[in-house]
């Protein structure tokens, strides 16, 4: 791959912008052959048609590929019988956890919307992808126990010690349990190897009264793995935090602070979470070269910006005076965001994410995919009187 990066530098790419569609929920796959992003989009005439559906359950969603053999910097249209190569990294996407296999092939774990639904779900589900684009005939997954649990849905995926895999995802356990209180907590699956079959394997204690849902999972450099979680109050809530859901009383924003939990024994327990100083959501963790870990995640609340902000001390604390904006979208609104991000050999950073294309806001209205290029010297940048460490 041929790289272009200049160090301490940070670049913006509009990667597809077409006004009539709407394009959300970008994933980054990075080969031996060049790095590809897959992402959904919709016809806005027909989008605007399902009256009662949010974009977000994708009624009539068509995949789009594309592909870059120069960083980031500039994209094509990927055939979908493509020989791909290699799988050397790979990121979430929309409404899948998505990881490397060992053997180079991709493995999304997802449960999709049924098309027009905004209820059902199909079956959870393995498309492994080996060599090609094309998508392989599904295969569902073997999910032998998810423990008391139901309605889970994947988020992210990292590889266990022994080889075996650990997804992230969110779930509900009804009724008036202590450690979950009824809401949604993160719950983890154990999957083989070659990603087609899974089994319970533990959750996240939550003693709160709110749920947490889409998570990120990274592992320290001393082995620990951490999560962040997104918070996610119930509908009926009247008495949320000054902070939830926007700037005080306002609620003219969406959202709350990351909250993080951590296991010291590879995803079989896992610690009560804690409150970060980091407000938005949701989470995507990248450990870099360097050793600091990176997080990215959408201020979904004026000023309506994709973020990042360093840990340099294997997660156990985010280092605010490395908070960076690293993209803004004025006017804005809470439909954006969803980064991921990947690191290439020379350093650079690539976080792709999504939103508006046109200064039109609404729900059903022009959204873009974006990539962000840039790398830990930019990060680290820091003039007096710059205000990155507001909230």
């Amino acid at each position: 791959m041929i790289q272009t990066h200049q160090a301490g530098t940070k670049r913006d790419i509009i990667v597809y912008a077409n006004p009539g569609d709407y394009a959300a929920f970008p994933g980054l796959v990075c080969t031996d052959k060049g790095m590809y992003l897959e992402f959904f989009a919709q016809d806005l005439e027909k989008l605007r048609s399902v009256t009662a559906i949010h974009p977000h359950y994708s009624p009539i969603a068509r995949r789009v590929w594309l592909a870059s053999t120069d960083g980031g910097c500039t994209w094509r249209d990927a055939d979908p019988a493509t020989d791909i190569g290699r799988v050397m990294t790979a990121t979430r996407g929309d409404y899948y956890a998505g990881i490397a296999l060992a053997d180079g092939a991709f493995l999304k774990l997802e449960q999709r919307h049924i098309p027009g639904s905004t209820t059902v779900r199909e079956p959870l589900t393995a498309r492994r992808f080996d060599g090609q684009l094309s998508i392989m005939p599904n295969r569902a997954v073997e999910v032998a126990d998810i423990g008391p649990f139901s309605g889970y849905n994947p988020f992210t995926m990292l590889r266990l010690t022994d080889g075996t895999l650990l997804a992230g995802g969110q779930a509900r356990r009804e009724g008036n349990i202590a450690d979950v209180r009824g809401l949604y907590t993160a719950v983890f699956l154990k999957g083989t190897p070659d990603g087609l079959q899974w089994r319970y394997r533990s959750h996240v204690p939550n003693p709160n009264g709110f749920g947490f849902t889409e998570n990120a999972l990274v592992r320290a450099g001393d082995g620990r793995l951490i999560c962040l979680l997104r918070v996610d109050f119930e509908p009926s809530d009247k008495d949320l935090p000054d902070d939830a859901n926007g700037n005080g009383l306002a609620r003219d924003g969406y959202g709350y602070f990351l909250y993080q939990s951590e296991s010291a024994n590879e995803g079989r327990t896992w610690s009560v979470p804690v409150r970060t100083p980091v407000w938005g959501h949701p989470p995507f963790l990248l450990r870099l070269t360097s050793g600091s870990i990176l997080l990215v995640y959408g201020h979904r609340r004026p000023p309506w910006e994709i973020r990042a902000i360093l840990s340099r001390d294997e997660g156990r604390t985010w280092d605010m005076t490395t908070l960076r904006t690293v993209y803004s979208f004025n006017p804005g609104s809470y439909d954006m965001g969803y980064p991921v991000a990947t690191q290439l050999a020379d350093g650079s950073i690539v976080c792709a994410f999504y939103g508006y294309s046109t200064p039109d806001i609404g729900e059903k209205m022009p959204h873009g995919i974006f990539v962000s290029l840039f790398d830990e010297a930019w990060l680290q940048l820091w003039r007096r009187g710059n205000e990155r460490n507001r909230q």
